[in-house]
């Protein structure tokens, strides 16, 4: 007897995502537990974490949490999953976790539907070798949810086209939205799937679906508009788009608001990097060299395709680079790079039987490497930040002035009174106070800029006396 297919799937099949779901998300358990990390380095993590806390306070008291520059959907789940957990740190990247892991089901789920299911092993190796993607699933960083609801939006257009119903594109439409208040540079990466999922379910009369994806599209902006009311629509300001010309495509140095930046590529290579970057994907090189024409024969490749591109112009024109905004796509460029994965293992198939098994435990020890290489400077930061937090508890509290790390010692509640030298230009100051910095470090970005203005005008109008040295060059000084 045949067994019964439903939208795609075999009885067999259904238990498949959330198998590879549940896989994910105990890998990167483990490397949370045995690394000891709490996906809190540097600035952008504890800011997230402020702003988390400010929305706890507000759920709890209902004193408003003020502004915000970023998305307030990510800050505002680690608030409510908060409450539950009893702490916004831990929720952040036990949702940056879960959504890793969601990457993972729903990359199952399609891959089934594309009838690619023989490759979900080399899929699971994909996420977990790819080394940035790995570990922004262990940060406090809101592009993993991003990219989780990136994916829920594309697989939401998949099972639409493929005659899974109207409701599909509700489903899409949450998920392109929840993207778009997660990182407002997902809009860029959900228009392409957008016009799509409209266009079919026009031309398919999917009128009730339409109207319910109307309602879901308006839910994730919900939230924004309460909290930014009087500035909810801010974000259209913002220095991306203001700053935003097709000829940063092809400049590698920029000098903005973050200061100086010299790169290594320039900006039309820098977009489409994450092809063959082997942090972004190891076997890149590889799977390009079997891309055939088979990569455009399903519809839902060529949009894939079109979201892909639409992005990487928009980096093009951005007068910065991250390898954090590269990860948005990632996991729409493995999809779409599957056909070339079967290519790629028919031949190794033909050479030798054991090839592809090779390549596949190849690609789990080259992941292994690059993984701790990839964590391994988080892991120091956010040691070094706790042990100046710990040593400046011990000390009398003081006025510090600090830049970079001063963010993270305010999201450790730090007891002193610390000043940001990028937010103000110093003029005056008094004998006693304290200067937390590391010029060595910091001079090449901030040259001109107000960190080493008022570095060196504290340099010519007092003597810096060293009371406390820390790791990688920083120092605590007192002004004599």
């Amino acid at each position: 007897m045949t067994k019964l297919r439903l939208g795609g799937w075999s009885g067999s099949d259904r238990g498949l995502p959330w198998a590879g779901f549940l896989l994910a998300f105990g890998v990167l358990l483990l490397v949370k537990l045995g690394a000891g990390f709490n996906g809190l380095y540097g600035q952008d993590p504890f800011e997230y974490l402020r702003y988390s806390e400010r929305l706890g306070a507000f759920l709890r008291t209902g004193i408003h949490p003020g502004d915000y520059n970023w998305p307030v959907l990510y800050p505002l789940l680690g608030a409510v999953f908060g409450l539950l957990a009893g702490s916004e740190s831990l929720a952040l990247q036990l949702i940056s976790m879960l959504a890793f892991a969601g990457v993972v089901g729903i990359g199952f789920a399609w891959l089934i539907h594309q009838g690619h299911k023989k490759h979900l092993v080399f899929y699971f190796l994909l996420c977990l070798t790819s080394a940035y993607f790995f570990r922004i699933g262990l940060t406090v960083m809101s592009e993993s949810l991003c990219m989780a609801w990136i994916c829920l939006c594309y697989y939401g257009l998949l099972r639409q086209e493929k005659g899974g119903g109207g409701h599909w594109l509700a489903v899409a439409a949450l998920g392109g939205a929840a993207a778009v208040m997660t990182r407002y540079g997902a809009g860029v990466i959900i228009l392409p799937g957008a016009a799509r999922g409209v266009w079919f379910a026009v031309k398919n009369r999917q009128w009730a679906g339409m109207a319910l994806a109307l309602v879901m599209g308006i839910l994730p902006f919900i939230p924004h508009y309460l909290i930014r009311a009087a500035d909810s629509g801010d974000f259209l300001g913002h220095p991306w788009f203001q700053t935003w010309s097709p000829l940063n495509a092809f400049s590698s140095s920029f000098s903005t608001p973050e200061g100086n930046a010299q790169y290594l590529l320039p900006n039309i290579l820098y977009a489409i990097s994450n092809w063959v970057h082997p942090g972004f994907l190891p076997p890149g090189v590889l799977m390009l060299a079997f891309v055939r024409k088979n990569l455009l024969i399903p519809s839902q490749n060529k949009l894939l395709l079109a979201a892909i591109l639409a992005y990487a112009l928009f980096l093009m024109g951005i007068p910065y680079q991250n390898n954090r905004f590269l990860l948005l796509t990632l996991p729409l460029v493995f999809w779409f790079l599957m056909p070339a994965a079967d290519n790629l293992f028919v031949f190794l198939q033909g050479k030798w039987k054991f090839l592809p098994q090779l390549l596949l435990i190849l690609m789990f020890l080259l992941g292994i490497g690059l993984n701790v290489r990839a964590l391994w400077p988080l892991k120091v930061r956010s040691a070094l930040e706790k042990e100046i937090y710990q040593c400046l508890e011990a000390l009398p509290r003081h006025k510090i002035y600090a830049f970079d790390v001063d963010v993270a010692l305010k999201g450790y509640h730090c007891r002193h009174n610390l000043v940001n030298l990028y937010e103000i230009r110093l003029d005056t100051a008094e004998k006693g106070e304290w200067v937390l910095f590391n010029a060595p470090l910091l001079e090449k970005q901030w040259t001109g800029y107000n960190p080493m203005l008022n570095w060196e005008w504290l340099n010519e109008n007092f003597t810096l006396v060293p009371v406390q040295e820390f790791s990688d060059g920083w120092t605590l000084y007192e002004l004599n």
